[in-house]
């Protein structure tokens, strides 16, 4: 027991002396037990008198406990959970299992040329489509104007067809007196 005592001293001093180096160690450091006997008497006077934190605190063996991945193991599905998982899964499986034969199937035609150029053939792809916008607004602007002017007209049409029988009425009227 000794010879171990002596030997983790030994690798302490060794990893002090690469650490430091030739820095006085005792004078620019202060030593790990003050620090920490300092840091838990902060730490008790923080949370004096806050139940919440204390009950926490009481409680942080348990959470270690859950959080440990070896904990977690037994935490998890059983084995028949598990198949019962993937029976009742069954159907999906199968027909993703289909498609992804179909995939395979089919990688001739997905790894073809034609295939494998369409990103650099986006950037036309998004010239066009502006394009086919502006088009599509010039249009609609056009389709308005067009709708005026068959107003317009039809105005016109009516105002003429109500002279035109103003003054058939006043010929008829005056061919009769």
């Amino acid at each position: 027991m000794s010879g171990d005592l002596e030997s983790l001293e030994k690798r302490i001093s060794v990893l002090e002396q690469r650490i430091f180096g030739d820095a006085d160690k005792e004078a620019d450091y202060p030593k790990i037990v003050d620090t920490l006997g300092k840091f838990d008497s902060q730490m008790k006077k923080a949370v004096e008198g806050r139940p919440k934190i204390n009950t926490v605190i009481k409680r942080l063996d348990q959470l270690e406990s859950l959080l440990d991945p070896a904990q977690m193991e037994s935490l998890m599905l059983s084995q028949d959970a598990k198949a019962d998982i993937i029976l009742a899964e069954e159907q999906l499986i199968r027909q993703q299992a289909e498609n992804l034969q179909k995939i395979q199937g089919m990688q001739d035609i997905l790894g073809s040329e034609h295939i494998k150029a369409v990103p650099d053939l986006q950037e036309k792809l998004h010239q066009l489509s502006s394009v086919h916008l502006k088009q599509q607004d010039s249009t609609v602007a056009l389709s308005e104007d067009v709708k005026d002017l068959l107003r317009q007209y039809n105005s016109i049409v009516s105002f003429l067809a109500c002279n035109n029988r103003r003054d058939v009425v006043d010929k008829t009227s005056l061919a009769n007196h």
